[in-house]
């Protein structure tokens, strides 16, 4: 096919840069979009693990409640948390118990999980 004949797309030209085909993007548009990605994905994460210890400390504090009469202070309500969201995250569904998702289900089975893991400490400390 002849350029007279070529659709304006096809007739352009791209002038090509050392090392890359005039289809690929150039290095410094793959710079910046990976700096972009990064600051989302930093952002994300952050979030992620003040959600992880807002719940953590909220359960840790309803567990010690529950099972002790008391917390266990900022840090040891997060560390009680924070393992009985594994324990919840983990044990729960086996069992088919499924609570929801959200912040106020992920509370519950932290909370579930923190009381179990509270009674089983609570039992091997008296053996």
């Amino acid at each position: 096919m002849t350029p007279e004949g070529m659709a304006g797309a096809e007739r352009r030209r791209v002038a090509p840069v050392a090392g890359l085909s005039a289809a690929e993007p150039s290095p410094s548009l793959w710079r910046e979009t990976g700096r972009r990605f990064l600051r989302h994905r930093l952002a994300t994460v952050g979030a992620a693990v003040l959600v992880v210890m807002v719940v953590g400390v909220v359960a840790g504090w309803l567990a010690g409640q529950l099972v002790k009469g008391s917390g266990f202070g900022l840090i040891g309500d997060l560390i009680v948390g924070v393992i009985g969201a594994f324990i919840g995250g983990w044990l729960l569904p086996r069992l088919g118990i499924s609570i929801g998702a959200g912040i106020v289900g992920g509370i519950i089975r932290a909370t579930i999980g923190a009381v179990i893991l509270l009674v089983v400490l609570r039992l091997v400390r008296r053996a």
